[in-house]
């Protein structure tokens, strides 16, 4: 389940009952307080971007699976640009994956550069 709490008077003004099979992992809240992305607990998991400000929305806007015979498989931390809404930066064990969107598309544009051993050595 997927809450969000007035933080004034303690009240819930928003709730998705469903949002991942197996619960959030992760999640983090943009800053102008709209959008809220979440990281599915899921074998294949699940990146998913909501507007929990939109009253008509009831799913989220945006999702994009990770399947895990891909390279991006388990993700375990996730951050907006504090700068720009439309991108999202996300991580695991070997990868960093870039992700943009736009509010006339329901699909996240996904960048990962190569990353070696070498690059943690620094």
């Amino acid at each position: 389940m997927l809450v969000v709490w007035d933080s004034t008077t303690g009240t819930p003004v928003r709730t998705y009952l469903d949002p991942h099979p197996n619960g959030v992992a992760y999640m983090d809240l943009s800053r102008d307080n709209q959008y809220i992305v979440t990281l599915g607990a899921d074998t294949d998991q699940t990146m998913s971007l909501w507007d929990w400000t939109n009253e008509k929305e009831e799913g989220p806007i945006c999702s994009v699976q990770f399947l895990r015979t891909e390279t991006y498989q388990n993700q375990y931390w996730i951050k907006f640009n504090p700068d720009k809404n439309n991108e999202i930066v996300s991580n695991g064990k070997s990868r960093v994956l870039f992700h943009s969107w736009t509010t006339q598309s329901s699909k996240f544009e996904t960048y990962s550069p190569s990353v070696e051993q070498r690059d943690f050595a620094t």
